[in-house]
Parts: structure tokens; sequence; C-alpha cells
């Protein structure tokens, strides 16, 4: 009988217990819907923000567009600079050598022969005639190493190019400008 009796006092706390954790669920559901209806009412996407915030201030989604895909073009115009002075056929002790095979001497020269970072070199602008000397265009892998190899672009004026048909001293290494920063510079230099 008391075995019973003690049965009969756990079952009624089991029963009691569930009864306490289905209250339990029941509020916590009860809770997170109200959190989440007073967060969708509340809760505003940045694009809503933006929107609002340019509306406002008078700044057109046109506006917006435009200052985005400039300072991307600035980034990627961070990663490049110019040789200026390379002649069109370069050769080095008497065989041809490419724009890239020059890039990777001068990376040699400055940065101690790390090249992995060259991605692409080329030609910039119309080949006019047979001694035009068009500028190189060489883009790397950051804006870092464009900053590293312009700081140590001097070195070249020193070093002495045997086999080379043409002397590194010549070579003019300038950061990739826009249209207004090379006007700009100009007007500075005639100043």
């Amino acid at each position: 009988m008391v075995l019973r009796s003690a049965c009969e006092k756990i079952d009624e706390q089991k029963s009691d217990l569930i009864q306490t954790k289905n209250e339990l669920i029941k509020c916590k559901s009860v809770k997170l819907e109200a959190v989440k209806e007073t967060v969708q009412s509340e809760m505003k996407s940045f694009s809503d923000v933006v929107k609002s915030k340019c509306v406002s201030s008078g700044l057109s989604p046109a506006k917006i567009k435009m200052a985005v895909h400039s300072a991307m073009r600035d980034e990627d115009r961070a990663k490049n600079f110019i040789i200026f002075g390379a002649e069109e056929e370069l050769e080095c002790e008497e065989e041809e050598m490419s724009d890239k095979d020059l890039v990777k001497d001068i990376f040699g020269i400055v940065k101690g022969g790390d090249e992995r970072s060259i991605i692409k070199c080329e030609r910039v602008g119309v080949k006019k005639s047979t001694d035009s000397k068009r500028p190189i265009k060489v883009t790397v892998k950051d804006a870092e190493t464009v900053r590293d190899v312009l700081s140590k672009a001097k070195i070249l004026k020193s070093f002495q190019s045997p086999g080379y048909n043409f002397e590194f001293c010549n070579l003019f290494l300038s950061p990739d400008r826009s249209l207004e920063e090379r006007i700009s510079r100009q007007n500075l230099v005639k100043e």
C-alpha cells in the first residue's frame, strides 16, 4: 500500500511536471511570436534606410551608383602602375623580349625577384610610328605591391643594363592616374 501511494505521488508529480513544461513552452512561443512581430514591424533593411536617407539628402540612385563605380575604378587603378620609356621591340642579349619579361626584370631589380604578384602587362594606346614608345600598364594583385615598386623605382636609375637594347635609367614608373589626376598633374608641372 505504501508502495502504491508512493507510485501514485510520483505519477502525480510527473503529470504536474509535464503540465508545467507545456505551460512554459506555450509561454515561450507567445513571447517569441511577440518578438518576431516587433522585429518585423520595426526593422528596416539597409537599402530602405539608404533610400530614405538619400531621398531626404537629395542624392539620387544614379548619383550613388556613379559614386560606387568611381570608388571601384579608383580601387582597381590602385593596383596598376605605368612604365614609360620602354622600347616597343625589347631585346636582351640579342634575343626578343616580351613586355612581361621586362616587368619581371624590373621586379627582380626593385623587389628581389618576387614576380608572383604580376597579373597582367599590356601596352596602352595605338602604335603611331616605328619609333614611338607606348607606355606599359602593369596590373598586380594589390595596391601595396604598387606602392612598394614605385617607392623603390629609383633603384632603376643606377642599374647597369648590359645586354639590353635600352637603359633602365630611361624608364619612368608612375602610378595609374585617372584623366582628372593626369590633367591636374600636368597643370602642376607647367607651373
